[in-house]
């Protein structure tokens, strides 16, 4: 298991060849199952603690989905949120980046969240694909508040 500092310097932000090992978790069907694994840990862990069943009206900014998406090699977290009634006009509903994983080596992920600064925060590197789990079900910096 290769870590991103046992590679040498010169090739960083360049073209690198994979190991036979990390190029299996970089294939669509590695993606796969790292997905389905985050999305298991939020359906059973974040959903039922995040996500309130109401009668009645929403609060604004109130979160009613969360789901998992693919860009490049990141795995983001994102909540969708209640619009409702601003200044007298109807907004309409909308999504907020809350955590990623960013896979960076064969079962190696960075955990970040998103700041209110607009960017992301790295609060875990290196990490196996276990413990970058248990920021999914556990309170954490990533969940969406």
């Amino acid at each position: 298991m290769a870590s991103r500092k046992d590679r040498k310097e010169s090739f960083r932000d360049g073209w690198v060849k994979l190991t036979p090992e990390e190029a299996k978790w970089y294939s669509d069907e590695g993606k796969q199952f790292i997905k389905k694994k985050v999305d298991q840990a939020v359906e059973h862990h974040m959903k039922p603690q995040r996500i309130k069943n109401r009668v009645g009206r929403d609060e604004y900014g109130e979160v009613y989905d969360l789901y998992t998406k693919w860009h490049g090699n990141n795995l983001i977290l994102i909540a969708k949120r209640r619009g409702g009634r601003s200044l007298g006009r109807q907004v309409e509903d909308f999504e907020t980046k809350s955590g990623r994983l960013m896979l960076v080596g064969a079962d190696l992920f960075d955990v970040s969240y998103f700041r209110h600064t607009d960017r992301w925060w790295t609060i875990d590197t290196d990490c196996s694909l276990k413990k970058a789990l248990k920021y999914f079900q556990e309170p954490s910096p990533i969940w969406p508040w």
